[in-house]
């Protein structure tokens, strides 16, 4: 870290492998309060993954055969103007999946684009080390995406008041949490588990019956512990 350029080129990849992160699940969440309809959200998302991953090799053979920045000038903007078409224009269901194509497809190559510099920096001795720092941080960003794009998501669908790790569903019906499904389970188990060792600690935790249910994984997944 150290290394003159570690974190400059770190803090330039920041953003582009955080928009990565958050774009499945902001497909979702746009086409599905746009359409109300979760199979065309999901017919969305997993065009935009499809054409994202057919198209990953030709777009890193452009970086190899023209450098980097080159197919970033053009990628990016494309990029940022398909997600705006769809976070923004209205349209049909038929453009609403051929826009998510799109997406996939204008993806920019930033990681082949980021690789071959960790090499002009650290140099032929550390490479190794810096791959595995890149790649650690490249998890942590695909990691907090998701998180980012469900608090947006649902700040925004709660008036601007954070749910947490929930969605909405109208077919939730409870007194205090009404119309609130759980979303993450795992990150819901992490929680409960935390409360008490922090209370034993001394730390104090407020707010305790705004907790939503756990999401019950022996039935599917699909339904809720009441």
């Amino acid at each position: 870290m150290r290394i003159p350029g570690v974190v400059p080129l770190l803090f330039a990849s920041t953003f582009g492998r955080l928009a990565y992160g958050m774009v499945s699940l902001a497909i979702f969440f746009k086409v599905e309060q746009a359409t109300d309809s979760v199979a065309l959200a999901g017919i969305a998302v997993g065009t935009q993954s499809l054409t994202a991953a057919l198209t990953a090799g030709p777009r890193g053979h452009l970086v190899d055969r023209f450098g980097q920045t080159r197919p970033l000038l053009f990628f990016t903007p494309l990029y940022a103007l398909t997600c705006y078409l769809l976070a923004f224009a209205p349209v049909s269901d038929a453009w609403i999946v051929v826009l998510s194509a799109l997406i996939g497809l204008s993806a920019p190559p930033l990681n082949i684009s980021i690789r071959p510099l960790w090499l002009d920096i650290v140099g032929q001795d550390r490479v190794r080390m810096a791959y595995s720092l890149d790649g650690a941080y490249h998890n942590l960003l695909q990691l907090l995406g998701p998180v980012i794009a469900t608090l947006i998501a649902l700040s925004a669908l709660a008036g601007g008041t954070p749910l947490g790790d929930a969605a909405r569903h109208p077919a939730v019906r409870r007194e205090h949490t009404d119309g609130i499904v759980p979303f993450h389970k795992l990150s819901q188990w992490l929680t409960y588990s935390l409360i008490e060792p922090l209370q034993w600690a001394g730390i104090g935790v407020e707010r305790l019956d705004g907790l939503t249910a756990l999401a019950e994984y022996r039935n599917g997944g699909l339904l809720v512990d009441l």
